[in-house]
C-alpha cells in the first residue's frame, strides 16, 4: 500500500509540474505563464468533455501520460481532477497560441513536452534510480535548456524588430516636428469660435451725445 500510495503521490507532481511549466522563454520570471490558482475555483467540476480534452492533448503530446493518468483516476480522484483541469487549460492555451502565433507555438509545445517528460523521469527515478533513467533525465534537461534558448532568441529577434521599428518612428517624429506643430497650431486656431466685431468706438459716443441732447430737448 506505501508503494502504492507512493507512486501515485509521485503521479500527481508529474501531472501539476508539466502542465505548469516551460510555456516560454519568460517562464522562470515570477508569475509568467504559470496557472492563478486564485482565479480557479478549488473545486470545479471536471466535465466529462475536459476529461476528453486532457486525454486527447496528452495521447498526442506524450502518449505515456495516459496510463499514468488512468492510474492517477483508480487512486487519487482530488489529484485526478486537478491534473485533468491543469491539462485543459495546458491544451487551451497553447490551441490559443497557435492560432495567434503559430512560431511561439511550436516552441511553447516543445517546451511542454519536454517538461512533462522530465518530471516523468524524475518520478521514476524517486522510486529506484537507474543509470539508464538518469542518462534519459540528463539528456531531457539539456533539450529544455536548448528550448529555452530558441524561445529567447525568437523573444531577442522579435525585440530587435519592435526596436528598428521604434528608432524609424522616432526619426520620421523628429524631422516633421516643426511641421506637425504648425499644422496642430492651424487645426486649433480654426476650430477657435471667431470674435464679435466691434463698433467704432467715435460712432458709439457720437451716437450716446446725440441721445442725450434729444433728452434735454
Amino acid at each position: 500500500m506505501r508503494i502504492l500510495s507512493r507512486f501515485a503521490f509521485l503521479m500527481s507532481l508529474v501531472f501539476v509540474a508539466s502542465v505548469a511549466g516551460g510555456f516560454d522563454g519568460d517562464s522562470d520570471k515570477p508569475g509568467a505563464n504559470k496557472p492563478n490558482r486564485a482565479k480557479e475555483t478549488p473545486k470545479t467540476l471536471v466535465t466529462p468533455e475536459m476529461e476528453a480534452e486532457a486525454t486527447s492533448f496528452i495521447r498526442q503530446n506524450h502518449p505515456e501520460l495516459v496510463e499514468l493518468l488512468n492510474q492517477l483516476k483508480a487512486s487519487n480522484t482530488t489529484q485526478y481532477q486537478q491534473a485533468v483541469r491543469d491539462l485543459s487549460r495546458a491544451a487551451t492555451t497553447l490551441a490559443t497560441t497557435a492560432k495567434s502565433d503559430p512560431k511561439k507555438h511550436v516552441l511553447d509545445l516543445k517546451a511542454w513536452q519536454v517538461t512533462s517528460q522530465i518530471q516523468v523521469l524524475a518520478a521514476r527515478m524517486a522510486m529506484g534510480r537507474s543509470p539508464d533513467v538518469e542518462a534519459e533525465l540528463k539528456a531531457r534537461l539539456l533539450e529544455q535548456i536548448d528550448i529555452r534558448l530558441e524561445q529567447q532568441e525568437l523573444d531577442r529577434e522579435r525585440t530587435a524588430a519592435r526596436l528598428e521599428r521604434l528608432d524609424t518612428t522616432i526619426a520620421k517624429t523628429k524631422q516633421s516636428r516643426d511641421e506637425e506643430a504648425k499644422k496642430a497650431f492651424d487645426k486649433l486656431a480654426k476650430s477657435m469660435p471667431k470674435p464679435s466685431p466691434k463698433k467704432d468706438s467715435k460712432a458709439a459716443n457720437t451716437g450716446a451725445k446725440k441721445g442725450e441732447k434729444a433728452d434735454l430737448k
